[in-house]
């Protein structure tokens, strides 16, 4: 009965609470809210309106109240909903009709606004004036310059000092671009009605029409003063700022943007823009694709393709660029980077019609040239070099890149570019000395001696020309006059450190090391991080016979210098070599800072920690290294080499797709083709195909995937198609791998004497290779010439006499040949050393029931089938030792429980 009363009770009190508080009257609440709207306090004027409304949803002033809130904080449309209602009350309310407009016009319907106020006689005459310069916004958003004069006229003749009818001719004047004359009069208006907001937007959007993009944001970071919540002038204001060039001062804008709303594709677009400028490619691709989930906007892709081209994704890049370049200026310099990328990726058959609009470019010739270098099309560079150099015939710097280019690749008439280099340009550094190191090369000191004293007379205190005067007079064998170069250098720049080493490695060369150390010591207190002085410390050190004394100066560079690295990999260094890899790694480890060590220090680090078999610290080290290098693809490189070291294929395709996942590396080719590579060798072969066939399609001569292709077919049994990609990628780039699957390949194509061909010049290239030996040797024990197998298998086991493999095999081919004594000692040797390996036992017992030696040939191969049970070969030959030592019952029951299959 209680639970039942409780709640009658509380609802009876609450009615009672109720009958105690005064009741206002709707007059009292209106004026109240009046004075909170009056006082800027809308959040509470909001809900008194509300109240009102809730009661009296008829009451005009209420709605045109909360209609000029809802307007204030530029929400249109609710605030054209708002003074819709209050008009429907209350025609004649000349507030709610002008509000109406004013709302409809930042909602751009003009012809609404039209509807609203051609209709209307409003009493006031500021009314008037503003309906007649609405009127005239409307006409010329709408093109209609005669209409929109007319209703300024009419506004000037009632008051021309009205701030609207000012603002009418500033519209005008606007419109007509007199941007001074808009200017002038918006000044005048905001100088007499600082609050004046629409002349302040006014002002500013006349500014930004006129590229005065600083002055816009300025003009616009006031109105914002005004209304800090507005969304859209923030935007306005970082919009102008970068126009301007001044990032720095979008940034805070940006940034306080993107916390109120990170979706906003404008917000990030522009987001985009200053990542950009600061070479935050990544962000700056992140935000500009974010924009293009959004919005279709060429400036976003724009945005996402140059970051694509600035990280490296080049094929990502191709696809964004060309997406827009048919909507930019065919001489735009996206299409000029569309160009570059074209022979980037090898789609350059289009290139002559791209190139057509860039006919005197010399620079994107000289590029162009650059780019087929790196491809290693000889003939395409050297066109393009050509061309570049022809445009711009007086730019030292296209022939000074012709003239290297032709060098490099042993064309000598690159020397008379140079030459005219210098000719055109005296002071140009890298030609001088390309020039001078060239016919320093070619053994024409003279030549090479007189451009290195020129630039030294005509800049006797340059150092760059001493040092060159130096390495000339080395190759000339003036070990002397090369010291007194690198002296005078380091007497201009005493913490020069290239003419210190040079010295210290003349000193070195004469063998007074003494004065080298000294130098290098000069050196080191100058630059703990130059790794070429270490190893000059090394050789000296050696050539002394005092690397203790070495390590301990290493470790007091340590001491003196903690956070320095090249120390620390040196001195770990040389703890590995002495397998003092404790000591090593306690070296190395202090350095923890993984954003800023050398790939070196990953290295010495794995290799320390590979000879002391900690997987988990080093798959620990892997997983830092990553995360704080992410755009560096060694760090995913290292790890994925190290699992295919352990022939743990799985964990090698695992990591290669971490690193494909991220955004840096989508379009990484290397990668993607070791995940097509590890698919194959973790027998996923259709999801390999596909991979490999889509690679094959980018770049069909890419030694690697030819190469994958040829594995690909060698699973499919498909011999002859491998031997044909394998050709090709030997072919391509000579590697010892592919030599083996192609000399695998002739061997099950029945092509033996092929595969032989190629192995023997592998063996013949790599002498002191065993593997390639006894691959050989393998291949002549099926060709007709066995008593060579017999050859390399003799000459293998003098440098690995124990090697079990090779003397199973030589066994079977002395066997083959009838040679059983010889056959004997081989196979029992390879017994002994491996006594319960199955295959071995079945050569000897074998070999032992040839020569009739029955008893102990059943004890071998019983050993044998133990170890390996119900192995088909093993049994038959079991059996057939049974027979000949007259035991048929037991060589029947031997092949009775033999398997089927």
């Amino acid at each position: 009965m209680i639970r039942t009363m409780f709640p009658t009770l509380l609802f009876t009190l609450l009615l009672s609470l109720s009958a105690c508080t005064e009741q206002k009257d709707e007059a009292t609440l209106l004026n109240e809210a009046k004075t909170q709207y009056d006082n800027g306090e809308f959040s509470t004027a909001t809900i008194s309106l509300k109240n009102i409304l809730q009661k009296n949803p008829e009451q005009a002033e209420a709605r045109y109240l909360l209609g000029a809130i809802y307007l204030n904080k530029d929400q249109f449309l609710a605030a054209e909903k708002e003074f819709r209602r209050a008009i429907s009350q209350n025609p004649e309310h000349e507030e709610a009709l002008l509000a109406l407009a004013k709302a409809q016009l930042s909602l751009n319907k003009f012809e609404k606004v039209l509807s609203t106020l051609s209709a209307q006689t409003f009493q006031q005459q500021t009314s008037k004036i503003r309906a007649l310069i609405m009127q005239s916004q409307a006409y010329l958003s709408l093109d209609k310059l005669t209409e929109a004069m007319d209703f300024v006229d009419k506004a000037n003749t009632i008051d021309n000092q009205s701030k609207y009818s000012q603002l009418g001719s500033a519209l005008i004047a606007a419109y007509q671009e007199n941007t001074d004359q808009a200017i002038a009069t918006l000044s005048q208006i905001l100088q007499q009605n600082p609050q004046f907001h629409e002349a302040t937007l006014l002002k500013g959007s006349v500014h930004s029409k006129a590229h005065q993009y600083k002055q816009a944001a300025i003009t616009y970071l006031e109105y914002y003063h005004s209304k800090p919540e507005n969304f859209a002038i923030r935007v306005l204001i970082a919009h102008n700022y970068i126009k301007a060039g001044e990032y720095e001062a979008a940034k805070p804008h940006i940034e306080a943007l993107r916390k109120h709303n990170d979706n906003n594709p404008t917000v990030n677009i522009l987001a985009a823009q200053i990542a950009y400028v600061e070479q935050n490619f990544e962000l700056a691709k992140s935000l500009a694709n974010k924009a293009l989930n959004n919005t279709d906007n060429s400036l976003a892709q724009m945005l996402s393709g140059l970051s694509s081209f600035q990280l490296g994704e080049n094929e990502q890049a191709y696809y964004q660029l060309n997406a827009i370049s048919d909507y930019l200026p065919k001489n735009h310099q996206v299409n000029k980077l569309l160009a570059i990328l074209q022979v980037k990726l090898g789609y350059d058959d289009e290139l002559t019609t791209q190139l057509n609009h860039f006919s005197n470019d010399a620079n994107l010739y000289a590029n162009l040239g650059k780019e087929y270098a790196n491809l290693g099309d000889v003939e395409l560079a050297k066109e393009m070099f050509n061309s570049a150099a022809q445009l711009a015939p007086d730019n030292a710097q296209f022939k000074a890149l012709l003239g290297m280019f032709k060098l490099a690749n042993d064309d000598n008439s690159g020397i008379k570019e140079l030459e005219q280099a210098v000719q055109l340009a005296p002071q140009f550094k890298s030609a001088n000395i390309a020039l001078a190191l060239n016919y320093a090369d070619a053994g024409k000191i003279e030549e090479a001696e007189k451009i290195a004293k020129r630039w030294i007379k005509q800049n006797p205190k340059s150092t760059a020309g001493l040092i060159l005067n130096g390495n000339i007079a080395i190759k000339a064998n003036k070990k002397e006059d090369a010291k007194a170069f690198f002296t005078q250098a380091l007497a201009l720049e005493p913490n020069n450190i290239v003419p210190l080493f040079n010295l210290a490695v003349i000193a070195a060369e004469n063998k007074n090391y003494a004065e080298s150390n000294k130098q290098l010591d000069k050196l080191f207190s100058i630059d703990l991080e130059y790794p070429y002085a270490y190893r000059l410390a090394i050789d000296n050190a050696v050539a002394e016979n005092n690397d203790e004394l070495l390590e301990q100066k290493i470790l007091k560079f340590i001491d003196s210098s903690p956070t320095a690295v090249w120390p620390r990999i040196i001195l770990a260094r040389r703890y590995a070599i002495k397998n003092k890899l404790k000591d090593g790694f306690s070296i190395l480890e202090p350095l923890d800072d993984y954003s800023k060590l050398p790939n070196a220090y990953f290295q010495t680090l794995q290799n320390i920690l590979l000879q002391t078999k900690q997987s988990d610290k080093l798959s620990a080290v892997y997983i830092r290294w990553q995360q704080a290098q992410p755009k560096n693809e060694s760090a995913f490189l290292s790890q994925i080499k190290w699992h295919e070291q352990q022939q743990n294929y799985q964990d090698a395709l695992v990591t290669t797709r971490q690193a494909l996942s991220l955004e840096q590396f989508k379009q990484n080719f290397q990668l993607q083709s070791l995940e097509a590579y590890y698919l194959l060798a973790t027998s996923q072969f259709s999801l390999a195909e596909k991979s490999i066939n889509r690679l094959a399609a980018i770049q069909p001569e890419h030694a690697f995937i030819l190469r994958i292709q040829g594995q690909l077919a060698m699973a499919k049994k498909d011999y002859a198609q491998a031997i044909k990609y394998l050709l090709n990628s030997y072919h391509v780039n000579p590697q010892e791998s592919t030599a083996i699957y192609l000399a695998s390949s002739y061997r099950e194509n029945n092509e033996i004497n092929k595969a032989i061909n190629i192995m023997a010049q592998l063996a013949e290239r790599y002498p002191n290779k065993v593997k390639y030996k006894s691959l050989l040797a393998e291949l002549y024990i099926s060709s007709s010439t066995p008593e060579k197998a017999i050859q390399y298998y003799a000459e293998l086991l003098t440098i690995t006499p124990n090697n079990v493999s090779m003397l199973n095999n030589l066994a079977w081919i002395y066997a083959q040949q009838n040679e059983f004594a010889q056959a004997e000692k081989h196979a029992r040797k390879a017994t002994e050393l491996a006594p319960e390996n199955p295959d071995i036992l079945d050569t000897y017992g074998t070999i032992l029931t040839k020569q009739n030696k029955l008893a102990e040939a059943i004890e071998v191969l019983t050993r044998a089938n133990q170890y390996k049970p119900n192995n088909k070969e093993i049994m038959t030959h079991l059996s057939s030792a049974y027979k000949a030592n007259n035991q048929p019952k037991l060589a029947e029951q031997i092949m009775n429980t033999m398997p089927s299959s």
